[in-house]
């Protein structure tokens, strides 16, 4: 396969510095080792260079990693290309993908933290259709879109905004295409799954050298794959709720944030309706279901002027579900008000049912019997 003679030039040299630590094998050394007179012209002759590397890594005589060019023995050449004709699938390279998107990039991220709410919302994790965490059925979500989704060039603009509207609670983030990155990533996969599978007992020392090179590479190549995913996301295009997001975050996990936190602004409408966040409800709640009959007949009397928008949201829902003859559990309740459009913390839920029971306005029932403030509580 090779014709060109300044192939074979590269390959000599290449192998005269294999062994030779203080000199590292990339494109610019390997333009000054090439040059053969005072005023050659570096550009072309890097630009040859270039086209004489990937010929010479087609036909399995060097190997890269990263911006590095090695030479190969021959027992390292059988080895490469046995790591090449690994067959890899689909749900493997997504698996990867999101694997390191979520668990290395996005520190295994379960649930955003809106600070002016005071309160974690779980999230579906979505990596190309595959769901990587979350129930699937949260308010909020998190789907990246990356080269390897089957349909990527479908996803144009008009169709991610399309796709954002549809999906309400969703934050989509459309990697751009990058050959590089594709190519670590099937790389990584093909290497791995080649050592896992030949490393055996049997195998003679210099193999055995060789395959623990090889792992040591593919280390340095998980790294490269974790900063250049992480490139991506700071470049990629973020849409919710049907629209492009402006996102001016520098580094990706903030990017991410950032895209949650306007998702929390817009999704939990009535958010607002809460009179108030307390910081310690736990307290407040002892002090309401505990309060004297002054306390008591305060609450009934705020009840009988204007009714606080929360209140009236929880009496209503109680009044639904009575009229249609459900019970109304307290834990469903909590969980009604602590989705969409709501959004509001669990306790400050309870606190505003605690409230209400005081005021009179409802019993609390344990197994089937009323039940006193202090076995409420």
């Amino acid at each position: 396969g090779l014709h060109h003679p300044f192939d074979i030039q590269l390959l000599q040299a290449l192998f005269l510095i294999r062994y030779v630590d203080s000199i590292k094998p990339n494109v610019e050394n390997m333009v000054t080792l090439c040059i053969d007179q005072v005023d050659a012209d570096r550009l072309s002759l890097k630009r040859n260079i270039e086209e004489a590397l990937l010929r010479l890594e087609r036909e399995n005589l060097i190997n890269r990693s990263g911006d590095l060019y090695f030479f190969l023995t021959n027992e390292e050449r059988e080895i490469s290309r046995e790591i090449k004709s690994v067959d890899i699938s689909a749900a493997e390279e997504t698996k990867l993908l999101g694997d390191i998107l979520f668990d290395d990039i996005l520190k295994g991220k379960t649930k955003h933290r809106y600070a002016s709410f005071r309160r974690d919302y779980p999230l579906n994790r979505i990596c190309d259709e595959h769901l990587f965490g979350g129930s699937g059925s949260e308010d909020l979500s998190i789907e990246f879109v990356t080269p390897f989704h089957d349909q990527y060039a479908l996803y144009t603009e008009p169709k991610c905004i399309l796709h954002s509207s549809e999906h309400e609670g969703r934050l989509l983030v459309k990697l751009p295409d990058s050959m590089e990155m594709e190519t670590e990533l099937r790389t990584f996969l093909q290497t791995d799954k080649f050592i896992k599978l030949k490393s055996d007992a049997a195998a003679s020392d210099v193999q055995k050298k060789i395959m623990s090179d090889r792992a040591a590479e593919n280390r340095q190549r998980k790294a490269r794959l974790l900063s250049l995913l992480d490139d991506l996301i700071q470049k990629a295009d973020h849409y919710t709720l049907g629209r492009a997001l402006e996102i001016k975050a520098a580094k990706s996990a903030a990017a991410i944030d950032e895209g949650l936190d306007f998702l929390v602004q817009n999704v939990f409408g009535k958010f607002s309706y809460l009179q108030q966040l307390h910081d310690e409800p736990i307290k407040e709640l002892k002090a309401i279901l505990f309060a004297d009959d002054l306390g008591r007949e305060q609450l009934k009397f705020e009840f009988t002027q204007e009714e606080p928008a929360d209140i009236r949201e929880i009496r209503t829902y109680i009044e639904l579900k009575i009229s249609s003859n459900h019970p109304v559990l307290l834990n469903e309740l909590i969980s009604h008000f602590s989705r969409r459009p709501y959004g509001w913390p669990e306790w400050e839920t309870v606190l505003l049912v605690a409230k209400i029971f005081t005021g009179g306005l409802v019993h609390l029932m344990i197994d089937g019997s009323k039940t006193s403030a202090k076995e409420a509580y």
